[in-house]
């Protein structure tokens, strides 16, 4: 093989495939959604509920947890873009889960964020998943140790977060003329827009 057929070849097989490029421009172009949605939102006040059983709608973001579950829904008119959801676990288990989602004009999900902690077992695990017509792209998960120690793989359980597709599926929405609202965290420090959260 000639020199310049055979750094020809080489170069093919180091170049990263079509569709590998195709992916990476489509998450950067959803997360270049994402962050313009973070400074739309930067000042506004979202939509607070409490929760799940039943959810309630609050006039303002409590000092504490009230119950299991905290929504904040930020929405463009009646049209819920981004939910930042809260959750916290028992006492006994010690965890805490945030999870950020970001729906297209259109409705459906762009990507999801999860941010979830348990002391017991001394791990925090954060996962991005990127979505496309609810098809899932890139899922991008890692774990490590929450603070001095080892991680304690043994008790740690990690649930499936709830999957929102659409904001249809959003069980903060109702019927009348409000927009949808959504739930809150499990962790140390949150900072979100205009809102600070610390541990309950």
């Amino acid at each position: 093989m000639k020199p310049f057929a055979c750094v020809l070849a080489v170069m093919g097989l180091l170049s990263p495939p079509a569709h590998a490029l195709g992916h990476s421009k489509q998450i950067k172009a959803i997360q270049n959604y994402c962050d313009g949605l973070d400074s739309e939102f930067a000042g506004a006040s979202p939509d607070v509920f409490s929760g799940p059983d039943p959810w309630t709608e609050l006039d303002e973001v409590p000092p504490g947890m009230m119950d299991q579950a905290l929504a904040l829904v930020y929405s463009e008119g009646k049209q819920p873009r981004w939910v930042f959801l809260r959750i916290k676990g028992p006492e006994k288990d010690r965890w805490w889960e945030d999870i950020n989602y970001y729906f297209r004009a259109d409705g459906t999900i762009a990507k999801r964020e999860r941010y979830f902690q348990i002391l017991s077992a001394n791990i925090t695990l954060s996962e991005t998943t990127f979505y496309d017509h609810g098809k899932v792209i890139q899922d991008r998960t890692h774990h490590q140790a929450l603070g001095p120690g080892k991680q304690n793989t043994s008790v740690f359980v990690d649930e499936p977060a709830p999957d929102y597709m659409t904001v249809d599926d959003l069980p903060f929405r109702d019927d009348s003329d409000s927009p949808a609202r959504l739930v809150n965290s499990r962790q140390g420090l949150i900072q979100i827009p205009k809102q600070v959260f610390h541990v309950f």
